[in-house]
């Protein structure tokens, strides 16, 4: 399987394709993971970035990642 997303230490860089998520619901996913991570938002021509930074080093960013994609759905 395919990964979309990049994982380096504490930071991590999600690429979702508008023609399949809306911004709107990756920005409402996004609200579950707030208190975990830092945010920000990329909106390029056929693609959304999401960039998650953990705010402590303890939480597994991968699971996050997991969970964010069960949200999207």
């Amino acid at each position: 399987m395919e990964k979309f997303y990049t994982i380096n230490d504490n930071y991590a860089e999600i690429v979702l394709s508008k023609d399949i998520y809306p911004l709107v619901s990756v920005k409402k996913a996004l609200t579950n993971f707030m208190e975990e991570t830092y945010i920000k938002l990329k909106d390029n021509n056929d693609e959304i970035i999401v960039q998650m930074v953990l705010q402590e080093s303890k939480t597994d960013l991968e699971k996050i990642i997991g969970e964010f994609y069960n949200e999207l759905l």
